[in-house]
């Protein structure tokens, strides 16, 4: 291993308005360690260029100018489906070990309170992957009037090892304020935000609940509870995950060589979105790690940077204009993001179903980066974030630690729902399998 410090290589990162490509070159300081050489760092290239879904030549490393050449005339599909493999490879591993010893695998349980076609859609494509990889997952359909109380029937089962809750469920739009409660009188301001707290930790595969998403909602707290445990300090909001993971997998874009607060300096990302599921963490994981962070609703515009956040006036053109990344997530097909506002050497992510902005637009703009696969990262960690519950709460050989950890971990400051007659009924008929 090489140490990891700004002497070791000097990445020349691309400038925020062109200038320099996508892929740059690496200059070595040889005469400090005449270990290293270009073969390694052909290597590492040539490793990131193995999930491009187009073809790129193998050009001679020492040339910057060979690179510039790659997206000169137009854009490529960066296709990050290649990231999940590892981490499905690493389910599979552990399901297999449960299965040579005798022990249940683990259970996920799904709460579907609506008939929204991407919450269905997404149940349909986890099942699906969880079916291959070895976890077991149960779909149960509920009514909205007694979804909450069905999600404590499941915190309080020791049968289910997971659990998720398929939004937006009581609000037509997630909110996109930057707090959950009303400053006047501390109360809730979204019912779907008050269900994400009340989901176990134990249990919370999303990683959106208060214990594992508040490192990544509040700018001003970037580290975990003193009294999380490794589990607890792994597990992090999977959407939002999986968006730094594809980032981070495109050349140029992350510098692993600086600190943790730098290594997406230079950046200028604009999301299109900021629900609490992953636009606003996302927002605040970026801020983290160095970037200039547009985080754009309906109705207001915030502006991150140096883990702190400030509300601007600046319209959507001009904010996608100024970026280098574009990420958009808007739930509405009629939603449409002009190609001509996207910049040349611009990495541009959609997370929604719908095509808000036009794949032909951006891959005719020159050295653009269409980021794709992301479903399927998501659904990937997702999985991961249930083997880690599972093995830190759940198996046998962790009962002393599941006790422990209950005692550890803080409840919400807000009053807790009640266990009702509803959740009896709820496990009878969907847990129990008597419907």
């Amino acid at each position: 291993m090489f140490r990891k410090s700004p002497a070791l290589v000097s990445i020349i990162r691309r400038s925020r308005r062109g200038g320099s490509s996508l892929i740059d070159c690496c200059v070595f300081r040889k005469s400090a360690f005449p270990e290293l050489s270009v073969d390694w760092l052909k290597t590492r290239v040539n490793d990131a260029r193995r999930s491009y879904s187009t073809s790129i030549p193998v050009s001679d490393l020492s040339s910057h100018h060979d690179l510039q050449a790659l997206c000169r005339d137009g854009g490529t599909k960066f296709n990050v489906s290649v990231i999940a493999q590892p981490i499905r490879a690493e389910v599979k591993r552990y399901t297999a070990e449960l299965i040579r010893k005798g022990e249940d695998l683990p259970t996920l349980l799904v709460l579907l309170a609506n008939e929204n076609s991407s919450s269905v859609l997404f149940s349909d494509l986890l099942s699906k992957y969880c079916n291959e990889d070895g976890i077991n997952l149960e779909v149960a359909r509920v009514d909205e009037s007694e979804v909450e109380d069905a999600l404590h029937a499941a915190n309080v089962d020791s049968s289910v090892n997971s659990v998720i809750v398929c939004y937006p469920i009581f609000d037509a739009y997630e909110t996109t304020s930057l707090s959950k409660f009303c400053r006047l009188t501390g109360e809730y301001l979204s019912r779907d935000d008050k269900l994400r707290d009340n989901v176990s930790p134990m249990k919370d595969a999303e990683g959106l609940g208060h214990v594992y998403n508040r490192p990544h909602s509040d700018a001003a707290y970037i580290s975990h509870p003193e009294n999380a445990n490794d589990a607890t300090k792994e597990i992090t909001p999977c959407s939002a995950e999986a968006v730094m993971k594809c980032l981070s997998a495109v050349p140029g874009v992350y510098n692993e060589f600086l600190p943790h607060t730098k290594r997406m300096d230079g950046l200028t990302v604009t999301i299109v979105n900021r629900s609490p599921l992953y636009g606003h963490p996302l927002a605040v994981m970026l801020s983290n790690e160095g970037a200039e962070v547009y985080s754009i609703a309906l109705s207001s515009t915030y502006h991150f940077k140096d883990f702190k956040y400030h509300k601007i006036e600046s319209e959507l053109e001009n904010c996608i204009k100024s970026s280098n990344v574009v990420i958009t997530g808007v739930p509405d097909p009629n939603f449409s993001i002009p190609g001509e506002w996207i910049q040349p050497q611009t990495i541009v992510l959609n997370m929604s179903e719908y095509e808000n902005i036009s794949e032909n637009s951006v891959l005719q703009v020159p050295g653009t980066v269409l980021v794709t696969g992301v479903g399927k990262l998501t659904r990937s960690l997702l999985e991961r974030n249930v083997i880690r519950l599972h093995e830190a709460y759940h198996r046998k050989d962790f009962r002393i630690h599941k006790e422990n950890a209950r005692q550890s971990i803080v409840a919400p400051e807000k009053e807790s729902m009640p266990l009702g007659v509803a959740a009896s009924a709820f496990i009878s008929r969907n847990l129990l399998g008597l419907s």
